[in-house]
């Protein structure tokens, strides 16, 4: 007995219309180095997102960077002003997934709503998967 498997990739190729992303209210994975670039493009729009970063705080200040940098990498500043629950202390870096709006103030922030903490290895295993699913699975896409 052969089993056949017809598989539908065809919405792969369909346009992504912009009408649909301003209505629809959902947050897009991105790495820091990306969303960087997306916001520096398009710095009149607000755009939700999901990254996955290491959260730190230097001088008051948090930011989020790649979890596959390695030292000084790319940062994003991070606004926790709008996160409903407390963040544990941030004197030592923690993994985190952030969901927020990405805004041009004057640089790139993200307006956190959602801090959730994961330990290293759900981190990096979690972007690893995020990162396999975009590849394949994300629709054709321009602002």
């Amino acid at each position: 007995m052969s089993f056949s498997c017809n598989i539908n990739n065809e919405y792969r190729n369909l346009p992504f219309y912009s009408q649909l992303q301003s209505q629809a209210n959902f947050y897009i994975f991105n790495t820091i180095g990306t969303l960087l670039v997306k916001c520096e493009e398009h710095k009149k729009t607000v755009m939700n997102c999901r990254a996955l970063g290491i959260l730190q705080s230097l001088n008051g200040r948090f930011y989020l960077s790649d979890l596959d940098s390695k030292g000084d990498g790319v940062k994003i500043r991070i606004s926790l002003a709008y996160v409903e629950t407390s963040v544990p202390s941030t004197v030592i870096p923690y993994v985190v997934q952030v969901f927020g709006a990405l805004q041009w103030t004057n640089k790139p922030v993200i307006f956190a709503k959602i801090v959730q903490v994961l330990d290293t290895h759900t981190g990096v295993r979690l972007n690893e998967a995020l990162k396999n699913i975009e590849n394949s699975h994300l629709a054709n896409f321009s602002l």
